[in-house]
């Protein structure tokens, strides 16, 4: 029992791994292949939500209300990702992490996915992903 847990935590780890440097990549890339931001976006909702086994993912970078009122409760916990708040519950997502880099922030990545599906180890995938496409934005 205990071999055939290493062995599972040693290929999600890997999966995992494989995704983040796929998308950091992608992100480093950014300036010469793609066209706008727009299509670097899409890229990393589709490929992120596919591989980690979420419903959903959405990179959120226009300042509607309902974002800036997730990142205010972002902002209250000191820049802590936001989970089962009514607010993203209302617009269909469970958790949610600022997209931040030092001082300025740049939006939100919000996600809807089983609980079971919401490990420590994808929690930290999505939060440097979030990282990540900050770095990008700004």
């Amino acid at each position: 029992m205990r071999g055939w847990l290493a062995q599972r935590f040693h290929k999600l780890f890997e999966r995992e791994a494989a995704l983040y440097k796929e998308i950091v990549a992608r992100i480093g890339a950014y300036a010469g292949q793609y066209k706008d931001l727009s299509d670097l976006l899409h890229f990393v909702e589709e490929r992120t939500t596919d591989a980690l086994g979420l419903r959903r993912l959405k990179i959120l970078v226009e300042p509607e209300p309902w974002v800036q009122e997730v990142l205010e409760h972002s902002k209250q916990n000191e820049w802590q990702a936001v989970e089962d708040e009514a607010v993203l519950v209302d617009h269909g997502f469970r958790l949610a992490y600022p997209l931040r880099r030092e001082d300025k922030v740049e939006g939100l990545v919000a996600v809807d996915a089983a609980s079971a599906s919401l490990t420590p180890d994808v929690r930290s995938i999505i939060g440097l992903l979030a990282d990540q496409v900050a770095i990008a934005i700004d």
